[in-house]
């Protein structure tokens, strides 16, 4: 209803047009490296965009991480989980973050933990089989850290299983390098080759030069 009166109103849905198109450019300039001329272009679309306000709110987010803007990051998150009424997906991005918050700013790995496994409970009540494979990644990493070995293999294995169903080639390549590094630290190097030899498959012919240099 809202976008049909924009529709009748052409000055309002020109203005959408231009917020939204702003939001997607600040986006893109975070994710290219131009963190703060990103930034400002979100921060000035935070109030003409309230029903992606909260999107916006994590875009900004994962920025301040870039920049060791932690205490940035931490409110925000802090602020979106308040609100229990908001979607699943933006819960377990904010609850993934603080986690990341916790590793990098506080080297807390049990919180970090937490918060991992809350973002994953929370993307698996809405099936979100995407997050949730990187969810299962996350926790694999975090086991690892804490030399718990044989979890992080169970997490790392589901996230293979996961993304081959769903088929995210690129994510399942990004597994079996991890994989591989993680035999290869333990000094099971037939394992480790096999699973490189496979992520370099995956990586040839995404014409992933880089990511297949690494392998």
């Amino acid at each position: 209803e809202d976008e049909l009166i924009d529709i009748i109103h052409g000055n309002e849905l020109s203005k959408y047009s231009k917020y939204q198109k702003d939001y997607l450019n600040g986006v893109l300039l975070i994710k290219t490296g131009s963190l703060n001329d990103g930034i400002k272009l979100l921060v000035s679309t935070v109030d003409k965009l309230p029903k992606q306000k909260n999107e916006i709110y994590l875009e900004l987010a994962s920025a301040y991480i870039e920049l060791n803007k932690y205490s940035s990051d931490d409110s925000i998150c802090r602020e979106i989980l308040k609100q229990s009424d908001e979607d699943s997906e933006i819960i377990g991005r904010a609850q993934n973050l603080q986690g990341i918050i916790n590793l990098y700013d506080k080297s807390d790995l049990n919180n970090t933990l937490k918060y991992f496994q809350e973002a994953h409970k929370t993307y698996t009540t809405v099936n979100n089989f995407n997050r949730i494979a990187g969810s299962e990644v996350n926790l694999g990493n975090i086991q690892n850290i804490l030399g718990n070995y044989s979890r992080a293999e169970k997490h790392w294995n589901k996230a293979l299983q996961l993304n081959r169903s769903i088929g995210n080639v690129d994510q399942e390549a990004n597994v079996l390098l991890n994989n591989g590094i993680f035999y290869y630290e333990h000094a099971n190097y037939e394992k480790a080759i096999e699973f490189y030899q496979k992520a370099g498959s995956i990586f040839k012919g995404l014409g992933n030069k880089h990511s297949f240099g690494l392998v």
